[in-house]
């Protein structure tokens, strides 16, 4: 479809930013309204035409999501033991300290700035545990566990992951 651009008006660029609106009618910013400090007016017998020229919204995701949340372990390879880490969006930092907040007197998580890779340590022999929704890749280990025999520490073989939700 083509137009005959011999309106006599001048194109006008509006640009919307949506931290300065006029009015929200919901709680969560699903509807906004804008009001213009300059009208945009037409006679009745000429059709306006309205076109959207870029559009830009940030898309986050929580890193530590249901998906890569939980972390398996067993100390005797009978009882496998689950923790479940809270749903959020973590640094490095903040995260080891959570990990070692859930895991008092048992496993002790550290990382190191050289290798960026993750060591797992305990006073008792544990071995990872493959399960659903594991951390695994975020800390810098398989997704599918194939650990056979107790340690007292592991090492990722992998960097750890901080991006979270990625698309191809």
């Amino acid at each position: 479809m083509s137009y005959i651009l011999d309106s006599p008006f001048s194109p006008i660029v509006v640009y919307l930013r949506s931290s300065n609106y006029s009015s929200i009618t919901d709680h969560d910013k699903n509807n906004l309204r804008f009001d213009l400090n300059t009208p945009i007016q037409s006679l009745s017998n000429i059709d306006v035409l309205v076109s959207l020229h870029s559009f830009s919204f940030t898309n986050s995701f929580y890193n530590i999501n249901p998906n890569n949340c939980c972390f398996y372990y067993t100390t005797d390879n009978i009882h496998i033991i689950n923790v479940v880490i809270p749903i959020g969006n973590y640094d490095i930092d903040s995260l080891i300290n959570e990990l070692n907040s859930l895991f008092i007197n048992t496993l002790v998580f550290t990382y190191s700035l050289v290798t960026l890779k993750i060591t797992i340590t305990s006073s008792v022999a544990f071995r990872l545990v493959s399960g659903q929704n594991n951390i695994y890749e975020v800390l810098g280990f398989d997704d599918i566990i194939t650990y056979t025999s107790l340690h007292t520490s592991y090492t990722s073989p992998y960097l750890f992951n901080m991006i979270g939700i990625q698309n191809a």
